[in-house]
This record gives structure tokens, C-alpha cells and sequence, in this order.
């Protein structure tokens, strides 16, 4: 329900849970948040999936990892973020 919430400081505030969780469904959520409106938001997803992609530790399926570092190149392709 958060990561639906009217309140983008609300959804921003799940994302490093979601990410720490590593689960299918709360990487769903987090790929979810990736298109929301609010650039915080969004910002705390990609330092959140920049995190996940540089953890040898994070026992993620190797598909999420692949759409993670697509996300992660298609962000670094832009040049507006700093991560």
C-alpha cells in the first residue's frame, strides 16, 4: 500500500527495504518505483538498484540483476544523475 501512497516522501521511504528484502515481489515493487512521477523517488531507487548491483552478497535472480543494471545504463545514458 505505501509504495501506492499519495505521498511520494511516503514511497520514497520503502525503497531501501524493498531493495534489502531482494524477494521477486518487493524487486517488483522497486522496479514499480523506478517509473514513479517524483524524481526523489526515483533517485532513492536508482541509489537503492546501484547498491543491489554492486553487492557480491545479494542473492537476487540473475534476471532482475540484468533489468537492475539496465535501468542503471539507461540512467548513466541520460547524464542528469550522480550515482
Amino acid at each position: 500500500d505505501i509504495a501506492r501512497d499519495a505521498n511520494p516522501a511516503s514511497r520514497a521511504s520503502i525503497v531501501g527495504a524493498l531493495a534489502a528484502v531482494g524477494a521477486p515481489a518487493t524487486l517488483d515493487l522497486l522496479m514499480e518505483l523506478y517509473n514513479d512521477p517524483s524524481v526523489g523517488v526515483r533517485r532513492e531507487v536508482i541509489k537503492h538498484m546501484t547498491r543491489l548491483e554492486r553487492d557480491v552478497t545479494a542473492h537476487i535472480d540473475a534476471s532482475y540483476l540484468e533489468k537492475i543494471s539496465a535501468c542503471l545504463e539507461a540512467e548513466k545514458a541520460k547524464g542528469e544523475w550522480v550515482f
